[in-house]
């Protein structure tokens, strides 16, 4: 599997396209449907109506992302719980939508001397929210069966790396990916702890994860790699970040952003890890 393939980009790229040729072709049939029942229009209204609805749709993945990795829909003990707050979301996705997309078409219209009636706006809120409760969760679909896509092609491409080369002023040495329990980044260098030293490397976090078993080590922040077999505990749960304990005693951060995935390996029971 190629690095695109692999890249968030690449999903980004493909809903960007069928997206907007979704949107054309929506445009081109409200043109004909107008001029069948002799609607008088402008030429490019339809245009607007539905690229200013494909905008909007297409910036909200994001939100939708943010949801899907923090409360996972699917394969999570709490589902039910989950599915609630993902409903809520779906609530605020199509509001927003309805919202920044009627701004969007009544900024066009005043450019042309022209106005946007959108109409009743509780009628018309419950009709795009039919909608819209559908595109939120088709995408949650999308997303979550991506991620697990590249999960299982980066497991097939190769077997997982024993052992990491690590280059330094002093020379050239291998080192057991089993030895080390962190990696830390600081300016141009990266820091690998092991339990007996801490070997600096040119390099950065992004670089290093390619080259890590990502079944064994995941990212908890910005600036932090951690060995998941060398987990002690989690503790200051309310606080962002809260604060990681290794076996070595190291404590290390852990942002809201890398939170959720940090949980799902926590809460599985073979683990035997403690929260506080």
């Amino acid at each position: 599997m190629n690095r695109f393939s692999r890249s968030p980009w690449s999903l980004w790229v493909v809903l960007f396209v069928l997206g907007a040729l979704l949107a054309l072709n929506n445009s081109l049939t409200t043109t004909a449907d107008l001029s069948r029942n002799q609607i008088t229009y402008k030429a490019w209204e339809p245009y607007v109506w539905e690229y200013s609805s494909f905008v909007v749709i297409f910036a909200l993945y994001a939100l939708v992302i943010q949801v899907t990795v923090r409360w996972p829909l699917f394969f999570h003990q709490r589902w039910p719980r989950h599915l609630l707050i993902h409903a809520t979301a779906s609530v605020v996705f199509s509001v927003s939508h309805v919202v920044l997309m009627v701004l969007i078409r009544k900024a066009i219209y005043q450019l042309t001397d022209g106005t946007y009636d959108f109409g009743d706006w509780a009628t018309e809120l419950v009709y795009e929210y039919r909608k819209d409760v559908l595109t939120y969760f088709t995408f949650v679909l999308i997303y979550t069966g991506w991620k697990y896509w590249i999960r299982i092609q980066t497991q097939q491409s190769s077997d997982p790396p024993v052992r990491l080369k690590v280059t330094h002023k002093k020379g050239t040495r291998w080192v057991a990916l089993a030895e080390i329990i962190s990696i830390e980044s600081g300016g141009n260098y990266i820091y690998l702890h092991t339990r007996d030293e801490v070997l600096p490397m040119r390099g950065t976090m992004k670089t290093i994860m390619d080259e890590l078993n990502p079944q064994q080590f995941i990212r908890v922040h910005r600036s932090y790699i951690i060995n998941t077999l060398c987990i002690e505990k989690l503790t200051d749960l309310s606080k962002d970040p809260c604060t990681l304990v290794l076996v070595n005693g190291k404590k290390v951060p852990v942002s809201r952003t890398y939170r959720a995935e940090l949980m799902a390996i926590i809460d599985q029971p073979q683990t035997g890890l403690v929260v506080n």
